[in-house]
This record gives C-alpha cells, sequence and structure tokens, in this order.
C-alpha cells in the first residue's frame, strides 16, 4: 500500500477521531504512525498499546508523556533511547533535574543538564554532570554566553578551559 493511501487512511481516521480506521493500512509502520496522530490528537495513551512496531510505539508512548509532561508515562517505554529522551523532553519543559538523574545513557543525560543550565542560565546544573570534564566545560561555556558573563568560566579548574571559555 502506497504512502498516499495510508496518508488517506491516516487523515480519515482524524477527522472521525476513530483509531480503527488505520487498522485499513496494511503497513505496519504507517499504521502506527496513523495510530499515534489519532492518540495524538485525542489525548488518549492507551491508543499507543496498539501499535505493533516497536519504534512507533515507543515514540507513541513519548510523544504522549513530553505532552502532558509525565513522566511516569516515559518508565514504560521499552526503547533505552527514546525513553532517554523522554525523560529529557519532560525535564527541560518542567526545569526538573531529578528527570535527567533517570536517563540512562550518559551523554543523553550531561546533554540534559547543559540545557537546564542554558535554559535557566545557571550553572549549578552544570556540576551534576558525570565525570566528563570535557562535557562540564561545555556546559560552563554555553551557561557563560547565555548569561554574556564571563565570570562564571572561573568555576573551571583548568587555564585552558578558562581560555576557551572566556575567549569562545
Amino acid at each position: 500500500m502506497g504512502y498516499l493511501i495510508a496518508k488517506c487512511y491516516t487523515n480519515a481516521a482524524l477527522v472521525e477521531n476513530d483509531v480503527e480506521v488505520c487498522n485499513g493500512i496494511e503497513n505496519i509502520i504507517q499504521r502506527g504512525q496513523c495510530m499515534n496522530r489519532i492518540a495524538d490528537a485525542t489525548g488518549d495513551f492507551f491508543i499507543c498499546e496498539k501499535i505493533e512496531d516497536e519504534e512507533e510505539k515507543a515514540k507513541c508512548q513519548s510523544n504522549h508523556a513530553s505532552k502532558f509532561n509525565n513522566p511516569d508515562a516515559c518508565e514504560e517505554i521499552d526503547n533505552s533511547n527514546v525513553k532517554d529522551g523522554c525523560y529529557a523532553s519532560i525535564a527541560k519543559d518542567t526545569n526538573d533535574p531529578a528527570l535527567c538523574d533517570m536517563i540512562k545513557y550518559s551523554g543523553t543525560r550531561n546533554s540534559c543538564f547543559t540545557s537546564l543550565a542554558r535554559q535557566n542560565n545557571e550553572v549549578k546544573y552544570c556540576h551534576d554532570i558525570d565525570d566528563d570534564k570535557d562535557e562540564f566545560i561545555l556546559c560552563v561555556v554555553v551557561t557563560a554566553k547565555a548569561n554574556i558573563n564571563s565570570e562564571i568560566c572561573n568555576q573551571i579548574d583548568t587555564d585552558k578551559g578558562k581560555y576557551v571559555c572566556v575567549y569562545y
């Protein structure tokens, strides 16, 4: 079944607010995308459970969790990358660093803290970054630039890091 036919079914499902219309789509990925759109339009999280394609199901769960700032819904996601992204998105929306701590992959977790530092113009979030000096320096640099305040660079303990921060 082609993309245009799947799009037609999706549009009909949206007009009718009826997820069952999506079942007319043969391709499980396109059917999952249709169901994801209906879940988003109706706010019905349980529709995500009907999605057969695991990646589309995880996207649906993450979209719902993010839309309603519901970190408990992130926990239901099996795909660890999508789950981490879910927590990061809600952490940014709610300014909740505890959600960054729930992220398994250190790169995503550190990015989450850097986002909070930049968003709130507060370097304190940089101190929650794992033992990665480069990520810490990047976080401080981003925060210093967002604040237009090179004094923040003094929190970096290496001369090279301070130089990069001040003159970046």
